[in-house]
């Protein structure tokens, strides 16, 4: 419960807090000039103030970060679980603040000793005695990734700017998912905790699946290829490195490998070389032996009848010219057969002798076969090891494939059943918690029938992501009927928690739970708030503009006046909540 609201100015407006509910309006009077606003009057700038005090930040677009603000301190009175204390936070030294109160209250609180009626704190520990204090929060947090703090249950209790108005169970426009889970969760005394085991389980999931994502890595293998194609290329690849390796331990290499199969290369060419000249010659040994056995004198019949005839006319003459012809005939045949004697013995020599080097030339080369059959060279070695070691590693690449596939799916069943299991036993725990959940439901049900005549839905139930919330009111759509919604989850909040020792003692509302909300409505959400926070123990505190209070709306016996703790003004500066213009 809060008290009061100070500050080390004068100038300031110190605000005073009963139990019950308390109003802080906003007056533009008829003498307020055109560029006069009620926005720098301090309603906001009021809920600011106490968020300060209870250890929140100073926004850039807040007043309380400008300059002229800079040696401003602020003092928040109140009660922490029956325990009066003084929170006072100075703007610029605003990492720590001073603790004022009975000395033993101090101990309790801090849990050091104190010798008197003050001590220095850093705010940090102001928000771990808060948690403790206003919502049984441990000092030394929750061992969860995900776990609700004071600063983000504390802003259900007192929505420190417009867009914490748009949504019953978030207090920031960029709150998460799991936040909003969390903090429901423990405002309501369900089992938060599943909700942040089952949001750690999906952080985890999501963030394998980015690890996979980055190595181009499908999480179903597809990138890889299929498990069974796999495992086939797997079996051809290991039948492949058994063979190569088989052939490289067999391999022997011969230092002149390389000269030898030079060598080779070049008998084999004079071999070629010299069978090619041994055919020219044979032939033209074999044409030379024709002619020998074919050759003979030709017959002198014909010439002997031509030599009778002419020699009638020269005896003399003819007779002398015959002989001699045939003696000539005779030596051009006897010279033609050795020419040809000479000749058929010359081939068959040279013959000879080629076949000779051949069969040198073929035994040579046959050993020098043998060697290369039986050895390798150094670079076809090293090019055999370097196939086998590419291929090895292609093996190793596909196994690696095929262990990620299985880890994967491994992984996929393993995240499927523990997120099975874990949201079984979220429902099963939220069955048992139905009490809870009930008292919960009635509250909110019985405030929106305060409003509409007809009771809303409060809804809470489990999903695959967590607990659900939603909230249902007939003629929902409009700002007014969200606004609304807001204001009876938020009422609701402040009833539960009335019941306990260690409670915030406080619902706040800025102006803007009103905004576009039938005058009506608005009537009977005040009376329903002053009805239940004075009954109940708590302080329903809201600011209001005076032209939107629906004073026609209210029951006879409901005053409003009467709970009016401070108007702010626009005709003096002196009326603004800090008394001053900037």
């Amino acid at each position: 419960m809060i008290h009061s609201l100070s500050a080390n100015k004068p100038s300031f407006r110190t605000l005073s807090f009963t139990r019950g509910l308390n109003v802080i309006t906003a007056d533009k009077t008829e003498k307020s000039s055109d560029r006069d606003s009620r926005n720098g009057l301090g309603k906001s700038l009021l809920i600011d103030i106490i968020h300060f005090c209870l250890g929140g930040s100073i926004r850039s677009s807040s007043p309380l970060s400008n300059p002229i603000l800079r040696d401003w301190a602020f003092t928040l009175d109140l009660s922490l679980a029956g325990r009066r204390i003084t929170i006072t936070r100075n703007v610029e030294n605003h990492r720590s603040v001073i603790l004022r109160g009975a000395a033993s209250d101090l101990q309790q609180l801090t849990g050091a000793v104190s010798s008197g009626d003050r001590t220095e704190i850093r705010t940090s520990e102001l928000k771990e005695i808060l948690g403790e204090f206003m919502f049984d929060l441990p000092r030394a947090g929750y061992d969860h990734a995900h776990k609700p703090t004071f600063r983000s249950l504390i802003s259900f209790f007192s929505r420190r700017e417009a867009q914490a108005y748009l949504n019953p169970f978030r207090t920031v426009s960029q709150q998460t998912e799991i936040d909003c889970q969390v903090n429901n969760a423990y405002l309501l005394d369900l089992a938060w905790e599943y909700d942040a085991r089952l949001r750690a389980l999906l952080d985890k999931e999501k963030s394998f699946r980015k690890l996979l994502d980055a190595q181009n890595i499908s999480v179903f293998g597809e990138a890889f290829g299929r498990q069974g194609e796999l495992e086939a290329h797997r079996i051809r690849l290991e039948e492949e490195t058994r063979s190569e390796f088989r052939a490289l331990k067999e391999f022997r290499v011969h230092p002149t490998y390389k000269n030898i199969e030079e060598n080779s290369n070049t008998v084999t060419a004079r071999i070629h070389e010299l069978n090619n000249l041994n055919i020219v010659d044979g032939r033209r040994l074999r044409f030379y032996e024709n002619s020998t056995a074919t050759e003979q004198l030709p017959d002198g019949s014909k010439v002997l009848a031509l030599f009778a005839e002419i020699e009638r006319t020269m005896p003399d003459f003819i007779a002398r010219r015959l002989e001699d012809l045939k003696a000539f005939h005779r030596q051009l045949i006897s010279n033609r057969k050795a020419f040809l004697a000479n000749e058929i013995e010359r081939l068959r020599d040279r013959i000879e002798r080629r076949t000779a080097e051949i069969q040198g030339l073929d035994a040579e080369r046959a050993l020098a076969l043998e060697i290369l059959s039986t050895h390798g060279a150094l670079e076809e070695y090293t090019t055999l090891q370097e196939r086998h070691s590419a291929k090895v590693s292609q093996l190793h690449e596909i196994e690696e494939k095929i262990k990620t596939i299985r880890n994967v799916q491994e992984w996929q069943s393993r995240i499927r059943i523990d997120k099975e299991h874990l949201i079984r036993a979220a429902r099963q725990d939220l069955e048992e918690r139905h009490h809870q959940r009930e008292a919960a439901i009635s509250l909110f049900n019985s405030n929106s029938q305060r409003l509409y005549d007809a009771p809303g839905n409060l809804v809470v139930d489990y999903s695959d992501t967590g607990i659900r919330y939603d909230v249902v009111i007939d003629r929902s759509g409009s700002q007014g009927i969200q606004n609304m919604k807001i204001f009876c989850y938020d009422l609701m909040l402040a009833q539960l928690w009335s019941s306990r020792t260690r409670s915030p003692g406080f619902l706040i509302h800025d102006s803007f739970i009103f905004d576009g909300v039938d005058g009506r409505q608005v009537a009977r959400a005040l009376e329903l708030a002053e009805e239940e926070s004075s009954k109940k123990g708590f302080q329903y505190i809201c600011t209001m503009n005076t032209d939107r209070i629906p004073r026609d709306e209210f029951r006879a016996a409901f005053d409003l006046d009467r709970y009016v703790i401070m108007t702010l003004r626009d005709v003096r500066e002196t009326e603004t909540l800090l008394g001053i213009r900037f």
